[in-house]
């Protein structure tokens, strides 16, 4: 294979690696959202995601691991969801589920409020930072983490 077809190759797989992702993400939130009432803690954490994901389309850089987050997010919350259709059992505000729903949603605000920073950063100031974001970007995997083995 030639270097400009390898290049072509290349890009058109990032490409479609962002188009699937973006495409799944689409799906996910359609079916959360079709399967969570639209009031109570589940529709907070959704609502916060949304905010998340509206962020995040207007990224330029980061958008892959910020898209995993959401899309870790997303399939846990459908999860939820189904279980507590399944149960028909609704998740009510002041529950131990509540509660730790709670500490999901703060989860999602910080990872939204530093895609934001990101989102409004110069190309030069991405790059002095890539090392930090990546920390970053790391800690609230860890966090997310963290968050989502408390429902266990």
């Amino acid at each position: 294979m030639s270097k400009a077809n390898l290049n072509t190759s290349i890009r058109m797989d990032a490409a479609d690696h962002a188009l699937g992702a973006a495409s799944t993400i689409t799906t996910l939130m359609k079916e959360v959202s079709s399967l969570i009432p639209h009031a109570g803690p589940l529709a907070s954490a959704l609502g916060v995601t949304k905010e998340l994901i509206s962020i995040v389309n207007q990224m330029r850089d980061n958008k892959d691991q910020c898209s995993f987050l959401i899309e870790r997010i997303l399939r846990f919350l459908k999860d939820l969801a189904e279980e507590s259709a399944r149960l028909k059992e609704p998740i009510r505000y002041g529950s131990p589920t509540a509660d730790r729903l709670n500490k999901l949603i703060s989860a999602i605000k910080e990872i939204k409020k530093d895609a934001e920073a990101w989102k409004n950063t110069s190309l030069l100031e991405r790059f002095w930072s890539r090392d930090k974001i990546k920390a970053a970007i790391v800690k609230h995997e860890k966090n997310l983490t963290d968050c989502l083995a408390s429902f266990t």
